[in-house]
């Protein structure tokens, strides 16, 4: 089941039956993330609170010197999100991508 890492995770702090799990599956959308795919691009809203089952993301601008600078990381069974974005609803300054991390 694609949401059972998800309600494990809820679990861990909450008591849920199954008709609240039945609620909170319909409120969530699942997307599957390639390495390297943005889930947030500069310049886009964001909409969404994103909660990470695997893989690693990271939000990150482009510094004066084209360098990359991260601003936050976010790892499995952990949340990520532009706050500033989705609460003002106005564009990200900052992309949000899928790490491709080396093993």
């Amino acid at each position: 089941m694609k949401y059972a890492g998800f309600l494990l995770h809820l679990k861990k702090f909450i008591e849920l039956d199954e008709e609240e799990e039945n609620i909170l599956i319909a409120a969530f959308h699942y997307q599957e993330i390639r390495k390297k795919e943005h889930v947030l691009q500069e310049g886009q809203v964001c909409t969404s609170y994103y909660f990470i089952l695997k893989g690693c993301f990271r939000s990150y601008f482009i510094n004066e010197n084209a360098n990359e600078q991260v601003v936050q990381f976010g790892i499995e069974n952990w949340w990520i999100t532009d706050y500033d974005s989705l609460l003002s609803q106005r564009p990200s300054f900052f992309p949000f991508r899928r790490l491709k991390l080396r093993k």
